[in-house]
C-alpha cells in the first residue's frame, strides 16, 4: 500500500483521506490537509499535486473495468464463430472448388459401417448428400443434429453421410454416442478430401442428384425447411 502525506501537518490536525483501489491489485491512499491549510503556499503547491494525482489514480480506477469488460466481450464471443482453419489466411477468398451444377470429385472413404462411399456410390444410391464438419466447430454442432433430425423425418430419405475434415476416429465417434447421431460418418484425420472441394469454411453440405449433379450447397449455416426441400427434390426426381 502507497500512502502520500505531508511532513509540516500536524497529526492532530483533521485530514481528509482519498482512497483508490484498483480492483485486487493495491490500494493507494492519499492524505490532503485541512481546508484551514490552504492558505500556505506550500501547501497549495502539495494540494495541486494531490488532486492530479486524484485524476490519475481515478483513471487507474476505472480503466481495468472497461478493459476487462472487453475481454469478457471477446472471449465470449469467440466461440461463437467456427473454428478457424489451420494454415489459412483468414482475409484470403474462399475458393470453391464444387459449385452447383458441377459433378462430384473423384474421391473413396470408408464409413463406419464398412461401406465404401464413392460420387459413383452415391449415384447408385439415387442422390443424396455429403456433409464436411468438425466435432468442435459451433456451426457444425448446430448443422449436424439438423441433418440427422431431416433425415429421420423423411418416409423416402435419400442417403447422407458425415465426412469429418482433419479429425480422427476416437474424437468423432465419441461425439456421435454422446449426441445420439445416426448419420453414416467416416473419420478422415487429414485435409485431403476436403480439399476437393474447398478451400476453407464449415460445416459444408453437398446435396447431390442421381446424376451425380451437385444441385445445392449449404456453407456454415443450414436452414432445416430449405435442406429438407433439397433432399426431397432430388429424391422425387
Amino acid at each position: 500500500m502507497g500512502k502520500f502525506t505531508f511532513p509540516f501537518v500536524s497529526s492532530q490536525k483533521t485530514c481528509a483521506v482519498l482512497s483508490c483501489k484498483w480492483r485486487h491489485t493495491a490500494k493507494i491512499s492519499l492524505t490532503l490537509p485541512h481546508r484551514s491549510l490552504l492558505s500556505h503556499p506550500v501547501a497549495c503547491r502539495r494540494v495541486g499535486e494531490g488532486r492530479r494525482f486524484r485524476m490519475a489514480t481515478t483513471m487507474f480506477r476505472i480503466f481495468p473495468k472497461y478493459l476487462y469488460a472487453a475481454l469478457f466481450v471477446l472471449a465470449a464471443l469467440l466461440p461463437v464463430a467456427c473454428i478457424t482453419d489451420a494454415g489459412s489466411d483468414e482475409d484470403a477468398a474462399v475458393v470453391e472448388r464444387v459449385k452447383v451444377g458441377d459433378p462430384l470429385p473423384d474421391f473413396n472413404v470408408v464409413l463406419n459401417d464398412g461401406t465404401l462411399l464413392t460420387p459413383s456410390r452415391l449415384q447408385l444410391a439415387g442422390g443424396g448428400a455429403i456433409v464436411f464438419f468438425h466435432t468442435d466447430c459451433p456451426d457444425c454442432q448446430r448443422a449436424l443434429p439438423i441433418v440427422d433430425r431431416v433425415i429421420r423425418n423423411m418416409d423416402h430419405a435419400p442417403f447422407v453421410a458425415c465426412i469429418s475434415r482433419a479429425e480422427g476416429a476416437e474424437a468423432v465417434a465419441s461425439y456421435w454416442q454422446a449426441h445420439t447421431l445416426s448419420l453414416p460418418y467416416a473419420a478422415v484425420s487429414d485435409r485431403s478430401i476436403y480439399e476437393l472441394f474447398a478451400s476453407r469454411t464449415i460445416p459444408r453440405i453437398y446435396v447431390v442428384n442421381r446424376q451425380g449433379k451437385v444441385t445445392a450447397v449449404f456453407v456454415e449455416k443450414v436452414d432445416e425447411s430449405t435442406l429438407r426441400l433439397a433432399l426431397e427434390t432430388i429424391a422425387e426426381s
